[in-house]
């Protein structure tokens, strides 16, 4: 995972680097040292679970509400076909930030309405969790692109395993 040296080397360089920067220092050596001690070539198996069209970025900005009910879903540029738990599980860490209350109601909400297997959501969360903790766009776009809007999403305090947070927040989801 050389390819984080390069954002290293980056924050070293900022004349005006602060606790944003490190921070994201923290973030990249963990995520590297994880990395480093995990397998290679691990990955999930989506084989057993039904896939669909999923929108591929389902999050507060891309809904509209009326009535406290979701009226319109909006950009669907970045659909693709995957299981349903694949979306519910980035929804409960990209818009509730995997806190246990909002991710139950969400999911028994969801539940409420279509089937949605907790074996299934494990088997998501286990992939969902190894493209986390191998993805650096973040980094590429705030220290080697210069897209500074994305600084306030810059995680806090050191790199912490999806799989270890989906594991804390697993019982809250069981049903």
């Amino acid at each position: 995972m050389t390819r984080d040296l390069r954002f290293t080397d980056a924050i070293g360089r900022r004349p005006d680097r602060d606790a944003v920067d490190d921070d994201a220092l923290a973030w990249l050596a963990g995520q590297r040292a994880w990395v480093a001690r995990g397998p290679a070539t691990a990955r999930a198996d989506f084989a057993p679970l039904p896939e669909q069209v999923i929108h591929g970025d389902y999050q507060q900005t891309n809904l509209f509400f009326q009535g406290g009910w979701v009226s319109a879903i909006i950009d669907w540029d970045q659909t693709y076909v995957a299981p349903r738990a694949w979306e519910v599980v980035r929804a409960l860490h990209l818009v509730f930030a995997l806190a246990p209350d909002p991710c139950r109601r969400f999911v028994a909400a969801y539940r409420a309405v279509l089937p949605l297997p907790t074996p299934d959501l494990d088997r998501a969360a286990a992939s969902y969790a190894l493209k986390v903790a191998h993805d650096l766009w973040l980094f590429e776009a705030l220290y080697l692109q210069g897209n500074d809007r994305v600084r306030p999403f810059i995680p806090r305090g050191g790199f912490v395993p999806l799989a270890d947070r989906w594991a804390a927040l697993r019982p809250a989801l069981s049903g």
